[in-house]
């Protein structure tokens, strides 16, 4: 018999109300973490780009996973799978060198966060699906 691994979440955020949301911080960061400590300017780009191109592999990775399969039926999920990247400057990093990523991703259904900005993204996502209920509760 062959068994195939199955991917599973970092982390799965329970909203009150019962909805869910899955986020995917398995990044590498081991490309920005001798970015930081190089000396060499030829070398720091060479780190940056490698960096970038670890980002990208991910995010690559990520759009293939379905997290919202863990998601019960009935049960409100996000369309979209959220990596997390733990550092501000890794993240920093990758909007300076590779400014599309973000958006290549966004299209991909992969959103890509920092800490500074997971918050935000969990309570618009808590936000607009209130305001779907209450649109919902108006038109009914």
């Amino acid at each position: 018999m062959h068994y195939q691994a199955v991917p599973l979440p970092d982390v799965i955020v329970n909203y009150p109300d019962g909805s869910m949301v899955i986020i995917d911080s398995k990044v590498s960061l081991n490309a920005y973490v001798e970015y930081m400590n190089s000396e060499s300017a030829e070398e720091r780009l060479a780190l940056a780009k490698k960096h970038v191109e670890s980002v990208s592999k991910h995010v690559d990775e990520l759009k293939l996973k379905d997290y919202a399969s863990y998601i019960s039926e009935g049960r409100r999920k996000v369309d979209y799978n959220i990596m997390f990247i733990p550092m501000e400057g890794a993240f920093r990093l990758m909007l300076d060198r590779a400014p599309m990523l973000w958006q290549r991703s966004k299209d991909a259904k992969v959103l890509i966060v920092s800490q500074q900005n997971l918050m935000i993204v969990l309570n618009m996502i808590l936000m607009s699906w209130r305001q779907h209920d209450q649109e919902k509760n108006i038109a009914e």
